[in-house]
């Protein structure tokens, strides 16, 4: 199981035998390789899309708190080589204080893991290494099934947290 870190910007964990530490982003633009001005995510919401307005300095925030199922793509016309994450159920309900019930479905979807390109992040996981990249990719090409990949963050609601524990989804 991997684990990404919104907060420390850290991906960790096992897949197969091998563990991975590694830096990667998700958001606000970063992990680009333009240089461009890294946004504060503070003012964002995981469960929501950029504005409609979307311009270079008005970036989307990162991905979803949640569980994700990671598949290998060997050749994606974007991307090159990466990996696709499929959202599950905790990964599509997100907290939300401006509801009335407490909670809104995000529409947010379409995220991988990475290289990093001049745009950065709108959400996707773009590691800072590239190294570190291939040997993840090539990990998660050789699992036997798709690896787990759960989304955190400092403030997430812990009983959520204990919920997914109760269904194995631990490392």
């Amino acid at each position: 199981m991997l684990q990404y870190s919104i907060m420390n910007e850290s991906l960790y964990g096992k897949v197969g035998d091998t563990a991975f530490a590694m830096k990667a982003f998700s958001g606000g633009g970063r992990g680009s390789t333009a240089g461009m001005e890294r946004h504060d995510l503070r003012h964002w919401s995981i469960a929501k899309k950029a504005p409609a307005s979307f311009q270079e300095r008005n970036r989307g925030g990162p991905i979803p708190t949640g569980m994700y199922l990671v598949w290998y793509i060997a050749s994606h016309p974007h991307y090159g080589e990466c990996a696709r994450l499929d959202a599950t159920l905790s990964a599509m309900i997100q907290h939300d204080a401006e509801s009335p019930i407490g909670f809104s479905v995000t529409d947010r979807d379409g995220f991988m893991i990475h290289g990093r390109g001049p745009k950065g992040s709108d959400g996707c996981i773009v590691p800072a290494s590239a190294p570190q990249l291939h040997a993840l990719l090539a990990a998660i090409r050789g699992a036997a099934s798709p690896v787990t990949l759960l989304i955190h963050s400092p403030g997430m609601n812990a009983d959520r947290l204990d919920a997914q524990a109760a269904w194995g989804h631990t490392a």
